[in-house]
């Protein structure tokens, strides 16, 4: 975990076991599964390429993927980021079982065999708000088509890698890396007897735009401070970024960055969650604090932020 305040590092330190079979200690280089917290990326990405005259927001997103079904109003690619889209969410859609798990990579294909699938939106775009990985990954199909080039090396050459984040990127979960800590979650039988239970036969090997990419608690330090000192992003994309669209029906989300209001002021970030995974980035834009953190366990980083860090900050502790 750690805190900052105006990009000075109060804390950061690991607990815990990032391998509990070869008994090895979580440390400040210890590279955690981040989940959603990657949906901030995708989004980056996309404002860059809007910059670079190669793309609009309010495109249509079949401008760039043709083979998207013609529903009757267009999905752009506001509606993708805002969530807003009527595509439903990957997860729960029932014919998904045909798209295996184990998948290497994300592709256009196992995106579009989703979408094809659903031959009516949940409501029409722009309407209401309802959390879709699905529209994230045809997030993601757009910067490729777009960019020029696959989804990772655009994130790598234009958001990652400019902001210093040297342990970010969407790992191949089958090959060695020392860093990166393996996921639990943790039973307990009726004679009290604990189990722990690993998650690498629970997600995909290999991430992507909606999430399952990887970074430390160092290299979201450095993501916030990009933003914030306009070195990714400029301004005005900024604000696109981090404010809500009303008008859409997002009321608490932007694109790709969720929106809260505390007693210190706004607050923007995003959370990751699954079995064995659970990561929070939050930045303060009034107040100047930055909370990261990573675990290994599910749930366990939304215990910290939701259960003590915005406590103290809003107590001015």
């Amino acid at each position: 975990m750690g805190v900052a305040i105006d990009g000075k590092r109060v804390v950061i330190k690991g607990y815990g076991s990032a391998d509990l079979e070869h008994d090895v200690p979580i440390g400040e280089e210890t590279i955690f599964e981040a989940g959603s917290v990657s949906k901030q990326f995708t989004a980056a990405a996309m404002l860059l390429l809007a910059r670079d005259g190669k793309l609009s927001i309010d495109d249509p997103a079949r401008k760039y993927i043709p083979e998207l079904p013609a529903y009757p109003t267009e999905i752009t690619i506001r509606h993708l980021l805002t969530h807003t889209s009527g595509l439903r969410d990957w997860g729960s859609v029932e014919d998904i079982a045909g798209w295996p798990r184990t998948s290497r990579v994300y592709t256009h294909d196992h995106v579009l065999e989703i979408v094809s699938r659903q031959k009516t939106l949940n409501f029409t775009p722009g309407t209401q708000w309802s959390y879709s990985n699905t529209g994230m990954l045809i997030a993601g199909a757009v910067v490729e088509k777009a960019a020029g080039t696959d989804y990772y090396a655009y994130v790598r050459s234009h958001v990652t890698g400019p902001a210093g984040m040297a342990n970010t990127d969407c790992y191949e979960t089958d090959k060695a890396n020392r860093k990166l800590a393996v996921g639990y979650e943790k039973e307990v039988g009726a004679d009290g007897a604990v189990t722990w239970h690993n998650n690498l036969y629970q997600h995909v090997v290999r991430g992507g735009p909606a999430g399952g990419g990887y970074s430390t608690v160092e290299d979201l330090f450095r993501f916030d401070q990009a933003l914030r000192a306009e070195k990714l992003v400029t301004r005005e994309s900024l604000d696109q970024l981090w404010r809500a669209y009303p008008e859409l029906a997002s009321e608490s989300y932007g694109l790709g960055f969720v929106i809260d209001q505390s007693p210190v002021g706004r607050i923007v970030g995003h959370s990751g969650g699954f079995n064995g995974i659970s990561a929070v980035l939050s930045m303060y834009l009034d107040a100047g604090w930055t909370i990261a953190v990573m675990s290994n366990l599910g749930g366990g980083a939304a215990t910290v932020v939701e259960g003590k860090a915005r406590e103290l900050i809003a107590a001015g502790r």
